[in-house]
């Protein structure tokens, strides 16, 4: 089984962030001792990355911290640092309400080289996408999948900040996230460098996506967003 770098992306939400780690340990379905977790702190005026730690103590925890530099130079530093080829990420007001199967999504990355990420949330909405069923087989059997179709999909998000499993070829290819931009710049920036380029595809498990509660005030467009 692969080690994985779970990476929690947080900004000034203690309580929010303690009920995010809390429902992913509950809820992941991956051998925990594999697992190593990542807080990527975008100096918090109030920190809190110790509070969280001492919380969970019976895990292997690292953290990372910008100087209020935005999402995009908050999460390039942590995943930089991560020591895994597995990445997970989950910002700080994402709370999993049903079981994450990271193992099928190992598999998945671990057999499908032309695929870099799986999606574990938010798939309605983005209307125009289209998907193919694929399937790979590994020691433990077959698993099926779906791929999202770049090129044929409308709507542009193919890629998504919400919760998602990368292989490191994934940002090896894409590049690091935009720096100096808002939340929503950032994320729609990537999504078109994913979708117009050629590289590693998304997918997503074929039993779908799972719930994630969304949680606490969006500094979304707030003064609080920082960037262009």
């Amino acid at each position: 089984m692969k080690d994985i770098t779970v990476i929690f992306v947080t900004w000034n939400r203690r309580q929010e962030l303690l009920t995010t780690v809390g429902a992913f340990l509950h809820f992941v379905q991956y051998d925990h001792s594999k697992l190593h977790l990542h807080i990527a702190d975008d100096n918090s005026p109030q920190p809190y990355i110790f509070d969280v730690i001492r919380e969970f103590p019976n895990y292997h925890w690292t953290y990372s911290v910008t100087n209020r530099l935005g999402w995009g130079a908050n999460v390039n530093l942590a995943i930089s640092e991560a020591k895994t080829d597995y990445i997970y990420l989950n910002e700080d007001d994402y709370v999993a309400q049903s079981p994450i199967n990271l193992k099928d999504g190992v598999r998945v990355l671990e057999n499908v080289s032309n695929i870099g990420c799986i999606r574990y949330n938010h798939l309605i909405g983005h209307l125009g996408m289209q998907l193919r069923v694929e399937e790979t087989m590994d020691a433990f059997g077959i698993v099926h999948y779906l791929r999202i179709l770049k090129k044929e999909s409308t709507f542009p998000y193919v890629y998504s900040n919400r919760p998602h499993l990368q292989h490191r070829r994934f940002w090896e290819t894409y590049g690091k996230y935009p720096e100096g931009r808002k939340l929503g710049s950032t994320e729609e920036i990537y999504m078109s460098i994913v979708k117009g380029s050629i590289g590693p595809d998304v997918a997503i498990l074929y039993n779908g996506t799972i719930d994630y509660l969304h949680i606490g005030k969006t500094n979304q467009l707030s003064t609080n967003d920082i960037g262009e």
